[in-house]
This record gives structure tokens, sequence and C-alpha cells, in this order.
């Protein structure tokens, strides 16, 4: 009997054929990765001086701001030129949290963290270094409501009377501004041609031209009676 002699063939890995493997193709990637490090790293840094709006945040709701000692700053930043040439206006702004403030000046000191930029540049400098701002509390004041009407009833009617419920708004605002305020009217309503008793719901009341923040009830319900003219007599 014959021996049948068999020999497995190990496939065996090599790393010398994976290294030579498309060898061009990773020639052009290794140098167009170093000319893209050398233009990053080796372009020239920068510095410039920026003017940025401040803005104001987290106003306390039962608060106004009446002075603000900065509404603009100089910022100045460091970072590479071709960053710095692309700043858009749209990428810069800073702004200080007010939700903590109290009523009377509160000082705030600037820093890196109130400023938003662009990734890749650093601000360096920050001119004013603080800023001043002072708030005041705002107050509230009972003011009778009056109807603003447009129009005449139909001939032959006239308004007997008007029920506006609630009678009275309460004004929001500094002290020294409600001192001006007296009353305050509805949004006009139009009674053209009218021959019965009305009721309007949801009428505005209107601070336009007041010096005021806000009115409570934002609306009322003004109800009229009409009649015909002389019969009242």
């Amino acid at each position: 009997m014959s021996r049948l002699n068999t020999s497995d063939k190990k496939v065996g890995f090599s790393w010398k054929g994976l290294f030579y493997k498309n060898l061009t193709l990773k020639f052009l990637a290794l140098f167009f990765s170093l000319i893209l490090w050398f233009l990053v790293v080796g372009e020239k840094k920068v510095e410039v001086g920026l003017m940025i709006s401040l803005g104001l945040k987290g106003i306390p709701e039962e608060m106004v701001v009446i002075d603000n000692s900065v509404e603009e700053i100089e910022v100045r930043v460091i970072g590479h030129k071709g960053i710095i040439n692309d700043i858009s206006p749209a990428e810069l702004s800073a702004s200080v949290d007010l939700s903590g403030a109290v009523a009377g000046s509160n000082t705030y000191r600037l820093s890196p963290g109130n400023i938003k930029m662009p990734s890749g540049i650093d601000v360096v400098r920050i001119r004013p270094f603080s800023v001043d701002v002072k708030l005041e509390s705002l107050e509230r004041k009972s003011v009778p409501v009056k109807v603003k009407f447009t129009g005449k009833p139909a001939k032959g009617f006239q308004v007997k009377s008007v029920l506006v419920l609630p009678s009275e708004g309460t004004v929001i605002g500094r002290k020294k501004d409600l001192k001006k305020v007296g009353s305050i009217k509805t949004t006009p309503i139009d009674i053209t041609g009218i021959l019965t008793d009305n009721s309007f719901e949801e009428v505005l009341l209107d601070i336009s031209g007041k010096p005021v923040k806000g009115v409570e009830p934002e609306s009322v319900t003004v109800t009229i009676t009409v009649e015909e003219k002389g019969k009242g007599k």
C-alpha cells in the first residue's frame, strides 16, 4: 500500500507587500498632508483690535436698565492671518448677563468668556476691562381706563352709557415716569351705525406713546348701551 503524502499550504502575510501596494498614491497623500501642515503651522499669526457692541441679557423682569456706561468695547485678538481676514461681523458678539443684578449700580468684569469668537482666535485684551450697569426696580400704578370710540351710532341714536370691566388698569414703569400717567385708553372701538346695545370683549389697552413698560391686564370688556335721542328727556 502506498502512502499519500500531503503538505498543507500556508498563506503567509507579507508586510513588505502591504507597504509597496499603491506606493505612489501613498507618497502623494503624504506629500499633500505635509504641504497642508506647513501652510497651517507656518502661517504667520497676527494681532488686531476689533470694536464690538456690548449687549445686555438676562435683565430681571421687574427691573429696567437706566444707565449703561459702555455700549462698545475694544477686543484685541490673535490668530492666523487667514482666519483673522475671514472674520465676519456676524461671528463677533459680546454680552453681559444681568440675571443676578440688583437695583442700583452693578459692576461686571469682562473676560474672554463674555466674547463670542470663531475657533482659532484667542482674546488677549479687552478695553475697558469692566462695565457699570445701573438698574431700577419697576413700580405699579392703577389708573382709570377710558374708552376711545370711532364713528357714531345710527341716525337718531346716541350712546347712553359705557361699562368697562375692569375699570382700571395697572401700568408698570419707572417711578418718575408713572407720575406722568393719569389714565389709559383702549384701542379704538368702531360704533358706526349701531342701533342696539353691544358688548366688545378683549379690547386691548393702548400704551403706545406712554412712558411705561407694560400694563395689566392687557385687555378689557366694554359694554355700550344706546338709546334713541330724546328718549331720556
